[in-house]
């Protein structure tokens, strides 16, 4: 189908009967929420005469739900929606996922992101790019979610240990704004730190509180009790997570014997690393 004079030339023949759905790409951008459409036609050939006149009400469907921004980071080799509260590396690799409920494009670009109030990009990051809604093929499977209209990826230089202020928008096709901010802690590795150790002397088992301070999620974590002559009497792994942490010790050997009075040493570290990068040691009294 054509415009030929400001008029649509329709196919011919229309098909049965005469009749025929059309389709027609009208720009609705400067139109009225609602109103009236006229339409006429005339035959091909005839100049003058119409042999067809319509006139339709028009309702438009606008797009009223904002978009959605989500903040995902690449962490020991897999990728992790952020949040608030959680600890990530000096030199992340963020991904900024712009998400809508429309079928519409998403002008570009739309995203921005700013660490501590400065805006990243191609000058102040080390890598910077934007995935327009024709390039999300390239993004990783586990962030070509449905609805994921536009995505950000970017790796800023170091940023400052401690914590930091991470901003982000992103605006869809319909001029409509969704804001993120997140309080994020940056750490430069892995390590335990002990909070609490009770009770110290105990005439039975012992708990120790302590706190993950690290880049990842989640780590395995692994402690040891040994004997004043450095005997190995219990050992155990089990996973800890970024924040406050426990581990409850019943003065038992591996293989359930309560231990005899005496001084006996634990340590607590991480398998990743060493026993002395990042760990944690102590001494506890059993008493009868």
């Amino acid at each position: 189908m054509e415009e030929e004079q400001g008029m649509w030339a329709l196919p011919s023949p229309l098909g049965p009967e005469g009749d025929t759905l059309l389709a027609l790409p009208l720009s609705t951008s400067t139109w009225a929420i609602q109103g009236m459409l006229w339409a006429r036609g005339r035959a091909a050939g005839e100049l003058y005469s119409f042999n067809n006149a319509a006139e339709m009400p028009y309702q438009l469907t606008v797009d009223t739900l904002p978009p959605t921004l989500q903040l995902w980071w690449h962490e020991g080799g897999r990728l992790v929606p952020l949040r608030s509260g959680m600890t990530i590396s000096r030199q992340p690799e963020l991904w900024l996922l712009l998400s809508d409920a429309s079928s519409g494009p998403v002008r570009v670009p739309v995203l921005r992101l700013w660490i501590e109030g400065r805006l990243m990009d191609s000058t102040t990051a080390v890598q910077y790019r934007v995935y327009p809604s024709t390039e999300l093929d390239a993004l990783p499977a586990v962030l070509r979610q449905p609805g994921v209209r536009s995505a950000l990826f970017c790796q800023p230089s170091r940023l400052p240990l401690g914590r930091v202020i991470v901003w982000a928008t992103g605006e869809d096709a319909a001029g409509l704004r969704d804001t993120l901010q997140l309080e994020l802690t940056v750490t430069d590795g892995l390590a335990l730190r002990l909070l609490r150790q009770y009770p110290n002397p105990t005439s039975g088992g012992m708990s120790l509180e302590f706190a993950y301070d690290g880049y990842t999620i989640q780590e395995l974590a692994r402690v040891e009790i040994f004997s004043s002559l450095g005997q190995r009497l219990y050992a155990e792994e089990f996973p800890v997570t970024v924040g406050q942490n426990r581990w409850d010790w019943r003065g038992h050997t591996r293989e359930g014997v309560p231990v005899s009075p005496g001084v006996y040493f634990w340590r607590l570290w991480l398998p990743r690393l060493s026993p002395t990068v990042g760990g944690i040691a102590g001494t506890v009294t059993i008493v009868p």
